[in-house]
């Protein structure tokens, strides 16, 4: 029931595909980057040219196509930083794993925190299921 509903918040996410169309994005154009300095600095057979000649137009187009794109792509992660809610700006630097985070709401939280550890993989809190179950059988009510 849980993995059919967790699925159902994916697929509603607009979030989901925005990050799997902006990581295809970034790395469709990290690959054609790599792809245009292989070609640029080997010949036919695999060998390097010679400096000079029409590698020199390649390598401006090359080095200007970097800038552009790494420029951008710092300016479109300033932006995204900026305009994500402040309060969970620490999720993207925290070494907090997610079987820690559960582990920590169901110790420290209210009741309906609690209650939200059975959304989350049952390893998360396999460590502490014997406190779980003595909270599970204290029969706790919740007020949502």
């Amino acid at each position: 029931m849980m993995l059919v509903l967790s699925k159902g918040i994916v697929k509603t996410a607009a979030w989901g595909l925005m990050w799997r169309v902006t990581l295809g994005a970034v790395l469709s154009l990290g690959d054609l980057v790599t792809d245009l300095i292989k070609e640029t600095f080997t010949g036919e057979e695999g060998e390097e040219e010679e400096e000079g000649g029409s590698n020199e137009v390649a390598i401006r187009l090359l080095t200007t196509l970097t800038v552009v794109l790494g420029s951008s792509l710092i300016l479109l992660v300033g932006l995204f930083f900026t305009l994500i809610n402040g309060e969970y700006r620490h999720t993207f630097f925290s070494i907090e794993t997610a079987g820690q985070i559960t582990r920590r709401n169901f110790l420290d939280g209210t009741d309906v925190m609690k209650s939200e550890v059975f959304t989350n993989n049952e390893s998360h809190w396999a460590p502490i299921r014997d406190k779980v179950e003595t909270w599970v059988k204290a029969g706790t009510k919740l007020n949502m």
